[in-house]
């Protein structure tokens, strides 16, 4: 299959996942999926970063709040992965993005993943990885299969009745705009049409989508709000 197509696809499939099956991902998966965040496009190749694999992942869902670790939510996780990064200009950005693809990889191979961008202490993650005093913990990411039994699909259920909208996204004429601020956009332009598309997936905290495009011609802007 054409890569591209196949990231489309993953773009398409990929959802949050807060409940795994108890069964554990074979070590070569993992470590594919390790490897594809290593060898991600970076935005700047100068910050370096590490996705580190935490096997059992109740180490990790007993560091968490209390209603997000075991007690409700990612306690299930067979793993997890902690993303780590120097602390320099853009540095969250960068590993947002390199991030991201390691996410859409492990979604290509049927694995579960969900962003943890708060919900945890950097220094309680900081006792099950060796630090250098230049990094810091980014984000966190659970990684299985995910629980598509009855209790699964309510625990998915129960998170999207509290998300903006329900859970659903933004239509792409409430968030792209062109080629003035406010008025509808207007392009034939199937390629561009996709790009948009697939940036209007994106996850972001309880579906909010804080982010706004203004579109001239083929050059777009991207408003965070």
């Amino acid at each position: 299959m054409n890569q591209t197509v196949d990231i489309r696809s993953a773009i398409r499939r990929r959802i949050s996942v807060r409940h795994y099956q108890g069964r554990p991902v074979p070590t070569n998966l993992l470590e594919q999926v390790i490897t594809s965040g290593e060898k991600s496009i970076a935005l700047d190749s100068g910050i370096p970063v590490r996705f580190h694999l935490v096997k059992e992942g109740r180490l990790v869902a007993n560091r968490m709040t209390l209603l997000t670790g075991t007690r409700l939510f990612f306690g299930s996780a067979p793993h997890f992965i902690i993303a780590v990064s120097n602390e320099k200009p853009l540095f969250m950005l960068n590993m947002g993005f390199r991030m991201e693809q390691m996410i859409l990889f492990a979604t290509q191979k049927g694995l579960g993943t969900c962003w943890i961008g708060g919900m945890f202490s950097e220094e309680r993650m900081r006792a099950l990885i060796n630090l250098k005093k230049s990094e810091r913990v980014i984000a966190l990411t659970p990684i299985g299969y995910p629980d598509t039994s009855l209790f699964g699909r309510a625990t998915h259920k129960t998170i999207e009745l509290g998300a903006m909208n329900f859970g659903r996204r933004k239509s792409l004429r409430q968030i792209a705009f062109g080629p003035d601020w406010g008025a509808p956009l207007q392009s034939e332009d199937s390629e561009l049409l996709e790009a948009l598309e697939c940036a209007r997936l994106a996850p972001s905290w309880a579906n909010t989508q804080p982010w706004r495009f203004l579109v001239c011609h083929r050059e777009v802007m991207l408003l965070p709000m």
